[in-house]
């Protein structure tokens, strides 16, 4: 749990120091250092190119429906509850060339799970968050404020959390995006 807090605010710190120095950009990302299917990311980038620090915040999926538990009086109780995926990382980058570039990129992602469920009785909240380090290098083709990355990464997911998959994964991000300022 102290890590999770250390973490959370580490990435809030580097967030706001990134307002004063930051190249700000909004992306999709399919697979990539989120360890999900895709995620809408906002991304700060401390430095220009060619190193950098950097830090995202993403929507991942979002889901909605109804779900039934049993309840107080011990009678079966419907209900509605709304699933959301919260990637959220800071990293490190480089990359070499100009309009086609080497990306390169080291990190840690925490990838926060939100459960909200609504009864007649009440509420129950649910929240659970898979932290995961990566490593990444590929492709990035820049020609002006839009970019595109091809980026295989090796993401380390740990054994305590891995159960059925091995403690690192091999996966691949790509990504489109738009620099905004």
């Amino acid at each position: 749990m102290k890590m999770r807090i250390r973490y959370i605010f580490l990435t809030l710190v580097l967030l706001a120091v990134g307002q004063i120095f930051a190249q700000q950009s909004l992306s999709l990302e399919a697979g990539g250092k989120a360890l999900f299917i895709a995620s809408l990311n906002y991304e700060y980038r401390f430095a220009e190119s060619p190193f950098g620090l950097g830090a995202s915040l993403g929507m991942g999926t979002i889901s909605r429906g109804t779900i039934t538990r049993q309840g107080p009086d011990g009678s079966p109780e419907d209900g509605r509850y709304t699933d959301m995926v919260i990637p959220c990382s800071g990293y490190g980058f480089g990359t070499w060339g100009d309009r086609h570039r080497f990306y390169a990129t080291l990190g840690v992602t925490l990838s926060s799970q939100l459960s909200l469920n609504r009864y007649p009785s009440g509420r129950d909240n649910y929240y659970e968050g898979l932290p995961a380090g990566f490593l990444g290098a590929g492709y990035e083709f820049h020609p002006g404020p839009w970019f595109f990355r091809v980026i295989p990464y090796v993401i380390y997911i740990g054994e305590e959390a891995s159960g059925f998959f091995p403690p690192a994964l091999p996966w691949v991000g790509l990504s489109v995006g738009r620099v905004l300022d």
